[in-house]
């Protein structure tokens, strides 16, 4: 399967998970030696499937949670360099009628 493809899955697995909290499906997208890398978080990097799981996890509860809702929206096009994949997006929170944004970037899938 190639890389764009994983990526698809996955982000669309997540965001099921977002939605019903059965964290369980992103396994089948990493492997058990995959590394994440959180660019510009107080954590930067998170190695294996179980790690990178329990980081995303908590980040949605610990983040995503506090808000009304979140919209993304890509800043680039997945850029594939090998089996690496790198994607600038920006995620916008609301709460209560106030707008909040915060950008990250998602690599290494």
């Amino acid at each position: 399967m190639e890389v764009i493809e994983v990526f698809k899955g996955f982000a669309a697995d997540f965001e099921l998970c977002v939605a019903d909290d059965n964290w369980s499906r992103l396994a089948k997208w990493l492997a058990e030696d995959a590394i994440y890398l959180n660019v510009g978080g107080p954590d930067p990097r998170f190695e294996g499937r179980d790690a990178i799981i329990n980081y995303l996890r908590e980040d949605v509860m610990n983040l995503d949670r506090r808000f009304d809702s979140r919209t993304l929206e890509a800043l680039t096009k997945p850029r594939v360099d090998g089996s690496n994949l790198n994607r600038r997006w920006r995620v916008t929170y609301t709460l209560s009628n106030a707008l909040i944004w915060w950008s990250r970037v998602r690599r290494g899938i």
